[in-house]
């Protein structure tokens, strides 16, 4: 069976800057052009695998996400690919933006039919019950080390090996969000929140208010996916 190269090479191109013009460079300008290169950031790649070697034939990436449903996602995306092949000309790629609802079935039968692209923003159990992942090499192992906290980390890995890395927000968005004005108004310690489970369900407890109907008129906690954030 095919696998394919799914999720971290995405990172081969999203922090990559252009920084050579299109026009005809002006003789003056040779040596502010060399700095700005000499200036320009380094892509993961570059930091972690140095001694790589990039193709030179043409090649045809793809690359297919779930977050169409995010204002801007698709253009940010496509700025991103063109960036890249402004560095690698000879590289392009074709996105595709897969509603979020259908995305089991879409992504289950292209790993059936051997369909699927080389990179993609995929949930994690779908690829792995299709055995479609490579396992991240390992500078790209190194990189995730050094960028993710160990509980981030530990998502992308299965069996002892690394498949990509986690795209959902675990190191910046499923954090514990709260108020310290409701804190205090529930006689709860606003610069000491919970740490563990116990502690989040009591404060939510009392966070939870009711009225004399029994109807509740504020909610303790709200969980994304399930109400709110």
């Amino acid at each position: 069976m095919r696998k394919y190269l799914l999720i971290f090479v995405l990172l081969l191109f999203s922090f990559a800057l252009i920084y050579a013009g299109g026009t005809q460079e002006k003789p003056g300008k040779k040596k502010e052009a060399a700095k700005q290169e000499v200036q320009r950031e380094k892509t993961p790649i570059e930091i972690y695998n140095p001694g790589y070697k990039f193709p030179t034939e043409k090649i045809q990436l793809s690359y297919w996400h779930v977050l169409g449903s995010r204002t801007g996602f698709q253009k940010l995306a496509e700025e991103i690919a063109k960036e890249y092949s402004a560095i690698h000309p000879n590289v392009s790629i074709v996105i595709r933006s897969i509603p979020n609802a259908q995305q089991r079935a879409i992504w289950s039968a292209a790993f059936e039919a051997h369909t699927a692209p080389d990179i993609g923003w995929v949930e994690a159990q779908v690829g792995l019950m299709a055995g479609a992942y490579r396992p991240a090499p390992d500078w790209v192992v190194k990189m995730m080390q050094d960028t993710f906290t160990p509980y981030a980390l530990s998502l992308s890995k299965v069996g002892g090996k690394y498949y990509g890395y986690d795209g959902c927000e675990i190191d910046v968005g499923q954090m514990l969000y709260y108020r310290k004005d409701l804190f205090k108004e529930s006689g709860l310690d606003a610069e000491n929140p919970p740490e563990y489970l116990p502690g989040l369900i009591e404060a939510a407890k009392k966070l939870t208010k009711v009225d004399s109907s029994g109807k509740m008129t504020q909610a303790g906690i709200a969980l994304r996916y399930a109400g709110g954030h």
